[in-house]
């Protein structure tokens, strides 16, 4: 019989190593209780506890040993253990964990009985919160979900499959073979459908191309060229923010009218120019908002509209205040990119950026960009 004394004891007669944790196998009945004193077990009893004791605790797999960024749950139906990244991530918010966290229960505990609209809905509100694909992907029942989305194009309706393309575009999903799915689902419904009609209105159609852009994704041109053609046939019914929503898809996907002779480029500057038409007749109908996104667009472009500009600079000028921070480092980036010192309009804007209501929104980032357009334009207001 061997002695060992108490923990606290300072005549310790034998160490044995590092005690096993039992927070885990106390419940289990598995570690015996702490006892007061000294107390006395023979090295046969030790053994026996401690290979007992080992064999309970399955071995650590790689991927659990380091931080908690998987963690293995058995799901209630007998189901493979999926790794859930959450416990890894900080959350904006307790209200954004809520709706992650219970988003995702659902989805692994109804995914087999769960209508498509449904995952719509919780793709729709997994894009609403701070997380993104390269974050989510980490789980499953995420991963799950996105496979089941691109299996289903076809029994989705138009209005879900733009809803899609838009959650995609805000969480960056980067999957070639996922947009691409969802890209053809949309000009299925667009120029294959029974009655012959689009089963899409424009500006759905604008949205999807850009959540395109938004996500950076370079899917076939094909796609791209069918939608545009599709739409100038009826260009007279783009409003402001499918004007500026069908640039930016162009720039983003750099289709950029330079041969002639090539059909996809011929489309490109007929697109371009049925914008600067309908731009010069309706800016007056057009919110100063729109009017400064259109301008932006232009501007990156490299192409100049025509004496719309300036009926377009009275149309912002007395409404400054009623634009969003980005409208308003987008119209002096514009100016700047048009090489205009258009003095009235810089002198608001700069008024406008100083207001203590909007300088607190502007993040450093937009700040540095106006002023760095005031560089440009050499001048110091």
């Amino acid at each position: 019989r061997l002695k060992v004394r108490g923990r606290g004891a300072r005549n310790r007669e034998e160490t044995f190593g590092a005690w096993p944790a039992a927070g885990n196998h106390v419940g289990a009945g598995l570690w015996p209780p702490p006892m007061h004193g000294t107390s006395a077990y023979t090295l046969g009893t030790i053994a026996a506890r401690s290979f007992a004791l080992r064999a309970s605790v399955p071995r650590c797999q790689p991927a659990a040993c380091g931080p908690t960024l998987h963690i293995q749950r058995q799901h209630a139906a007998g189901q493979a253990a999926a790794p859930i990244f959450l416990d890894a991530y900080r959350f904006k918010s307790r209200e954004e964990e809520r709706i992650v966290k219970t988003t995702l229960h659902e989805l692994g505990t109804q995914h087999e009985t769960m209508k498509l609209s449904l995952k719509v809905y919780h793709f729709q509100e997994l894009s609403k919160t701070t997380l993104r694909d390269n974050t989510l992907r980490h789980d499953t029942r995420y991963v799950k979900l996105k496979e089941e989305l691109a299996s289903s194009v076809k029994e989705l309706s138009g209005a879900q499959l733009v809803a899609a393309m838009v959650s995609s575009g805000r969480l960056k999903v980067q999957n070639r073979k996922f947009w691409w799915s969802l890209a053809r689902g949309v000009a299925d419904d667009v120029l294959r459908t029974k009655s012959g009609a689009s089963g899409l209105y424009h500006s759905q159609i604008c949205i999807a191309l850009h959540s395109l852009g938004v996500a950076k994704v370079k899917i076939k041109e094909r796609f791209y060229y069918q939608m545009l053609k599709f739409m100038v046939m009826r260009a007279e019914l783009w409003t402001e923010f499918d004007m500026a929503w069908i640039m930016f898809a162009m720039r983003r996907r750099r289709l950029k009218p330079t041969n002639p002779h090539n059909q996809y480029h011929t489309l490109y500057a007929k697109v371009l120019m049925n914008i600067a038409g309908y731009f010069r007749d309706k800016v007056h109908f057009f919110s100063p908002q729109g009017i400064a996104f259109i301008m932006y667009e232009f501007a990156r472009h490299e192409l100049y509209p025509g004496l719309v500009v300036f009926r377009a600079a009275r149309r912002v000028r007395p409404n400054l205040s009623q634009i969003n921070d980005r409208a308003l480092v987008a119209l002096a980036v514009a100016l700047a990119k048009f090489d205009w010192p258009e003095r009235r309009l810089l002198r608001r804007l700069s008024a406008e950026v100083c207001e203590p209501r909007r300088f607190v929104r502007l993040q450093p980032k937009q700040v540095t960009v106006v002023l760095h357009s005031y560089a440009r334009l050499v001048v110091r207001d």
